[in-house]
């Protein structure tokens, strides 16, 4: 079993593109809270640093991608500005932002950890790998849905349209 048998299993079907898109918006809103959280239980000897807030600012970051990903699948008057290899760019880049929040999450936890804030911390970082993983998967479903579009001209998990325009005497 190759790495090829594992992107062609049925998690990367186009069927659990909606599924995984909700699990990106509710991690990313758990993520948000903690940092929110995190900034809330700061110890006020403790300098307000840079991974302090980035799980708050790399959530609207993604809420952003997702708001974009979300409008131009779905919205007709938006639809002419989507692009499926946007798609695939903007949850690629989702997975190395989030990794950068979960190495800071963890490295400001490993400096200064006093009381709930360094609790906080830790779980930050894990649910920012969770959210990596789960960019990771939307990301892969993206990208197959990408190169499924370039070779057949339709969209994945979309019927053929009959574009005949032979019409039968009646």
């Amino acid at each position: 079993m190759g790495i090829r048998d594992i992107f062609d299993s049925r998690f990367f079907k186009h069927s659990w593109k909606n599924k995984v898109f909700i699990l990106q918006i509710v991690t990313t809103t758990i993520a948000f809270i903690l940092g929110i959280a995190k900034v809330a239980t700061k110890p006020s000897g403790i300098p307000m640093t840079r991974s302090d807030i980035m799980a708050i600012t790399m959530s609207l970051k993604s809420y952003a991608f997702l708001a974009y990903e979300y409008v131009t699948q779905k919205v007709d008057r938006f639809k002419r500005f989507g692009s499926l290899k946007a798609n695939a760019i903007l949850n690629t880049v989702d997975i190395v932002f989030w990794a950068v929040v979960m190495g800071l999450a963890f490295n400001m936890a490993s400096q200064v950890c006093i009381g709930a804030n360094c609790a906080i911390g830790i779980l930050v970082g894990l649910v920012a790998l969770v959210v990596t993983l789960v960019n990771f998967w939307a990301a892969v479903i993206a990208w197959k849905d990408h190169k499924y579009f370039k070779h057949n001209g339709v969209r994945r998990g979309h019927a053929f349209e009959n574009k005949s325009t032979f019409t039968p005497a009646r």
